[in-house]
C-alpha cells in the first residue's frame, strides 16, 4: 500500500474482512475438501468390501 490515509469507504471495506486466523481456515478448508471428498470415495467401497467378506465369514461359521 501506498502511504496515503485510507478512505471512510476504504476502512470500511477492510473492517468486514475476516481475520487473519479465519483466512487461515478458509483457505485450509479449500484445500483439504478435495482430499476429503476423494477418501469419502475411497473409504465408501471398501467399507462394502469388508462387509461383503465379514458377511459370509459368518455365514460359514453359521454352517460349520
Amino acid at each position: 500500500m501506498d502511504k496515503k490515509p485510507l478512505s471512510a469507504q476504504e476502512t470500511e471495506v477492510f473492517s468486514k474482512l475476516p481475520s487473519r486466523r479465519e483466512m487461515q481456515a478458509q483457505i485450509l478448508a479449500q484445500i483439504m475438501s478435495p482430499i476429503n471428498n476423494l477418501l469419502r470415495q475411497l473409504k465408501g467401497p471398501a467399507g462394502r468390501i469388508v462387509g461383503a467378506v465379514d458377511a459370509k465369514a459368518k455365514q460359514g461359521e453359521s454352517s460349520t
